[in-house]
């Protein structure tokens, strides 16, 4: 039996990569649905840095409020959480509060956090030699040096030919690109050690290395992210019974996830998907460009997917939402030697979370209060401006209103993509 949150069927799905192969664990669902009874099906990925107890705090509260709404559909409806491995830096933890973290992680404690995504010896060993470098943070060149090319060697194992923007990522992740922007750009408060008296030089580029660190991270969970979306979730999904109407939801790296699951779908009105929700999505804004606005010779890594939603195609932004306006396209700009400061980094290497869809045709609207009429059409693109709502900053200056999306709102604009408010009581 399902468990239910206030009277919505409730099933955790969990894709698992520590199988050969990996696997989906589908608490029962499959069974359920070819029961019958079960018309749409609401699937929800969480985002990076999300431990196992955070996706699951976040699911109850996202489906209660989805439940609250439903009006005569809930009983006809179901809710499905993904969860999928995705590496923590402990002090980004959505669940921490700022300065409630305590003593940062040691080196070692963040190449253990790591480990789930390098699984190879060698990858192994190289994440512990990275772990006792940051340790140690010995004064030499030569070991800043190593460090970096470590992680050089980490990353570009992990990345593809191309950027979702649909731009080719040439020559790879370089630690000499990384080491030459990231302190010029960053706009971190300071280290404790760079405020009183003469820093330490060591101490600061060892600072600065670490935050390169969780650029690497960066960069492994989205490959996984759109790996485990296009290969578990999607073939899960694209065998689902057809009578089943599919919505997908994803937050940050999760909306990744659930757009990677469109690959394996069936074109037009045979597709499982009924609809697509981005929560502040962590991945390009040119995705479902057909071609790309800044490099008409392309397009966007997801643009043969545009008929593999029989339904809407939303997308929520916020310029609150710091992660995905600063350190996303710095991050990604990393991949590409390609960097352009301010406005211009943004918009190349944008998220669909600042700004929305990126495309010919893509239509703005606000986020709607519940009991507001949306007129979705299917085939079509639109930009939730939620800067009214996703706008929380006091948890984390950085991360805090990326992670405020517990919002009737949000759920509400879901329910219109699925064609269902018309039951409300």
């Amino acid at each position: 039996m399902p468990n239910q949150i206030r009277g919505l069927n409730y099933y955790r799905v969990t894709l698992k990569t520590e199988t050969a192969p990996p696997t989906v664990d589908d608490g029962g669902l499959a069974h359920d649905l070819e029961a019958g009874g079960i018309q749409n099906l609401f699937v929800l990925a969480h985002g990076w840095n999300a431990t196992l107890q955070y996706a699951e705090s976040l699911y109850q509260d996202m489906f209660g409020r989805l439940a609250g709404q439903l009006g005569t559909h809930l009983g006809t409806s179901a809710a499905v959480g993904v969860f999928w491995p995705a590496a923590v830096f402990p002090e980004d933890d959505p669940a921490t509060p700022q300065g409630a973290a305590g003593t940062p992680p040691t080196g070692t404690e963040l190449a253990d956090t790591l480990a789930i995504i390098f699984p190879h010896p060698d990858q192994q060993a190289d994440l512990k030699r990275l772990g006792y470098l940051l340790d140690k943070q010995p004064h030499d060149p030569a070991r800043l040096s190593e460090f970096y090319s470590i992680m050089a060697r980490l990353v570009n194992g992990q990345l593809g030919a191309d950027d979702d923007s649909g731009q080719p990522i040439t020559g790879g992740f370089d630690p000499v690109a990384v080491f030459g922007l990231y302190p010029a750009a960053n706009r971190q408060p300071p280290a404790p050690h760079e405020l009183h008296g003469l820093p330490d030089p060591f101490v600061t580029l060892w600072h600065w290395a670490r935050e390169v660190l969780r650029i690497l991270s960066y960069y492994v969970i989205k490959a996984r992210a759109g790996d485990l979306g296009e290969h578990l979730l999607g073939s899960f999904i694209a065998n689902l019974p057809t009578s089943v109407r599919v919505h997908l939801m994803g937050h940050s790296f999760g909306a990744r996830l659930v757009s990677f699951a469109l690959r394996p779908q069936a074109p037009g009105s045979d597709s499982r998907v009924k609809s697509l929700l981005l929560i502040q999505g962590a991945f390009s804004h040119f995705a479902f460009a057909k071609p790309s606005p800044i490099d008409t010779e392309h397009d966007g890594g997801l643009a043969d997917c545009r008929d593999r939603v029989d339904g809407p195609f939303l997308a929520t932004f916020s310029a609150a939402d710091r992660a995905l306006s600063w350190w996303y396209p710095l991050a990604t700009s990393l991949a590409h030697h390609d960097t352009p400061l301010g406005a211009e980094r943004t918009y190349q290497w944008g998220a669909v979370g600042h700004d929305g869809y990126q495309q010919a045709g893509a239509i703005e609207q606000p986020l709607l209060d519940r009991g507001s009429r949306y007129t979705f059409g299917n085939d079509q693109f639109y930009r939730l401006n939620a800067n009214a709502v996703i706008a929380d900053i006091k948890k984390h200056p950085l991360f805090g209103a990326h992670s405020d999306i517990c919002h009737d709102q949000i759920l509400w604009a879901a329910i219109n993509a699925a064609g269902l408010q018309t039951a409300q009581p």
